[in-house]
């Protein structure tokens, strides 16, 4: 990962909230699976801004625990991030 798209992601990997562009980006799936997951319910749903979605940090992580093809990459790659967020 290059530098600034380092940075990004652990931003991200810090943020309490995501949208679906957001949670795609920190997943690295696209924003059409997300979007479908929210609207069949697999992924819960917070009220978004103007009407979009938006997903807590811990239900995203819950979600993606559920998808494990998709969740050991985004895993491993959090590393000391998720870390940092529980204060260790």
């Amino acid at each position: 990962m290059t530098r600034n798209r380092l940075h990004r992601f652990a931003t991200l990997v810090l943020q309490d909230r995501y949208t679906v562009d957001e949670a795609s980006e920190l997943l690295g799936l696209s924003a059409v699976l997300i979007r479908r997951a929210a609207q069949s319910g697999k992924l819960r749903v917070v009220a978004g801004d103007r009407g979009g979605f938006s997903f807590r940090h811990e239900d995203v992580m819950t979600w993606l625990r559920r998808r494990p093809y998709a969740a050991e990459p985004v895993i491993e790659r959090m590393g000391t991030y998720q870390a940092e967020r529980s204060g260790r």
